[in-house]
């Protein structure tokens, strides 16, 4: 078994780069750090998403969060996460504003910087942007060598002309973003294999009736009447694709304030 490159000597970030890491769009895109690479006390994951159509590497679970909420604006057409910035150019800024550069601290070899979420937008007029959000817990920012190393990442993206800022667990809205993390499974491609092509109409139908009839019953007691009327038994059929239906939008409701666990659902015509 081959080892994985170390970022923390020259050579290693030398075979990183020729990897093509932090290279590529979209599906081709390969990010510096992936979940394996690094050590982290936030929650490490790779999970699917659309627009760039490949899976997602997250160091934190606020990473994860944040890109959540972008994923739905619809001008945001591609995602880069842990993106390197270029070595030589953040030594030079490190050193005009008179920053120690960050460096591994065993051997003092300077390390590449990354940006946690890179995202692509494309504005009504057809021109692209880049937005650059670096995800970091509050707690963390007070410290001051943290706030050193996220002047020196704010430097270059700003130079680079794109737009910049640190997202904390506060820019987080947790009713919409508790929401998202529940559909947000139900949004893979494979969502509904292996079940009958015409299941997902058939629950639609069924609950559009339920919910209409019982505005002010919870979608879980709902869903197993559902299950019951179409023949599912104690399997929690219907309360999936009605889940399924919210994430692909068949199904819409305001989701920056819908309680699922103790509000009643209500659809958008």
């Amino acid at each position: 078994m081959s080892r994985r490159p170390d970022y923390h000597t020259p050579e290693g970030i030398a075979q990183r780069l020729a990897e093509g890491r932090g290279q590529g769009r979209g599906t081709s895109y390969k990010p510096y750090f992936t979940r394996f690479d690094v050590r982290s006390h936030g929650e490490r994951r790779e999970s699917y998403f659309q627009k760039p159509d490949r899976g997602i590497h997250f160091l934190s679970r606020l990473e994860f969060h944040q890109c959540l909420l972008a994923h739905e604006d619809p001008e945001i057409i591609d995602i880069r996460e842990q993106f390197p910035l270029p070595l030589l150019e953040t030594e030079a800024i490190a050193e005009e504003l008179g920053i120690l550069h960050p460096r591994y601290w065993k051997t003092g070899c300077h390390i590449v910087m990354t940006t946690d979420l890179v995202f692509t937008r494309r504005h009504q007029s057809g021109n692209e942007s880049t937005e650059a959000w670096s995800a970091k817990y509050a707690d963390a920012l007070r410290h001051w060598r943290t706030a050193e190393k996220q002047e020196i990442e704010g430097c270059w993206h700003k130079r680079q002309g794109h737009s910049w800022r640190i997202m904390t667990e506060k820019d987080v809205p947790p009713t919409h973003v508790s929401n998202l993390a529940w559909l947000h499974p139900l949004r893979r491609r494979d969502a509904t294999h292996g079940y009958p092509e015409d299941l997902p109409m058939r629950v639609d139908e069924v609950m559009r009736r339920l919910l209409s009839e019982r505005p002010s019953e919870l979608l879980p007691s709902i869903a197993r009447e559902c299950d019951a009327i179409l023949g599912f038994g104690s399997r929690p059929v219907s309360l999936y694709f009605c889940r399924y239906l919210l994430a692909i939008g068949h199904w819409r409701t305001d989701l920056s304030s819908w309680l699922r666990d103790s509000q009643p659902l209500s659809l958008a015509s």
